[in-house]
């Protein structure tokens, strides 16, 4: 089995963190059917590979790559507020329109030890180097791609181009990876989130204290967005809790959801054999 570290040549913080890694630990040139170039990495059991489009819109490295267990794309993050950040999430698109590519009201399949173990690294590693004035959080599931059919993590530096090009910021990412895949996803208790901001500060927390690891995190505003489509709703709750990997989600954590959304979630939930947490 192999890892896959895919990024855009469009994009500044993906490939100056791809760059880093390829230079501190090596890495032979590869061919990748559909790739502008790729590199196979022995001693990360991994394959890199660089795509001309947005990666957002990229799918299909583990058809085209023999054994892929789970993928982390490495990307920018973009704000209008420009925070400085280091973020990581899953994908899917669990609202009625999909903005930034992907399916409306469809999840891939997330890696919850994956995103937690990467969250984990982050703040270790910039409290390593010294790197002040960055935010280090979960963001929720908010876009494409959709059509995967293995686990996909993003892992970002946000939010604007002064912080995508810095040498320090790709350096910690960098090094979160790496260390991702030499030491293995660290345990944790495989979660899913329901309600909260963009910027998932409450389940970010949640993590540092009591070690649960989130898959997809649907946040307020896209729950919102589903009252009244009971259906529609269900579906995403449905996803949200079965589409998870290695291990099946085993809790539940709400963070400010409506009573009638709150009873869709726990009867789901419940069906699953899952335990629900009001936060």
């Amino acid at each position: 089995m192999v890892v896959g570290l895919v990024y855009s040549i469009k994009d500044l913080a993906g490939s100056g963190i791809a760059e880093v890694i390829r230079e501190w630990v090596g890495a032979e040139r590869a061919e990748v059917p559909g790739a502008r170039r790729a590199w196979s990495i022995p001693s990360l059991n991994a394959v890199m590979a660089e795509y001309e489009e947005d990666i957002i819109y990229v799918s299909g490295f583990e058809k085209v790559v023999d054994g892929v267990e789970y993928i982390v794309y490495l990307s920018r993050h973009s704000s209008a507020a420009g925070v400085p950040s280091l973020t990581t999430h899953h994908t899917g698109v669990p609202r009625r329109e999909a903005l930034a590519g992907g399916r409306p009201l469809t999840l891939s399949i997330a890696n919850p030890p994956v995103a937690y173990t990467l969250l984990m690294n982050l703040f270790r590693e910039a409290e390593r180097a010294g790197l002040e004035g960055f935010e280090i959080t979960y963001e929720v599931t908010h876009h494409g791609p959709t059509d995967v059919s293995v686990p996909l993590t993003f892992v970002e530096i946000g939010s604007k181009e002064e912080q995508w090009v810095r040498r320090d910021a790709r350096e910690v990412v960098a090094s979160a990876v790496i260390d991702l895949l030499r030491e293995g996803p660290r345990p944790c208790t495989p979660s899913t989130g329901f309600g909260g901001p963009h910027y998932a500060g409450p389940f970010t927390q949640r993590s540092l204290r009591y070690g649960e690891c989130f898959g997809h995190i649907v946040p307020r505003y896209a729950i919102k967005e589903l009252l009244g489509d009971e259906g529609a709703l269900a579906s995403v709750v449905r996803q949200a809790l079965t589409r998870s990997l290695p291990q099946p989600v085993k809790a539940v954590v709400l963070k400010k959801v409506q009573s009638s959304v709150k009873k869709v979630i726990a009867e789901i939930a419940e069906s699953l054999g899952i335990g629900v947490v009001v936060a």
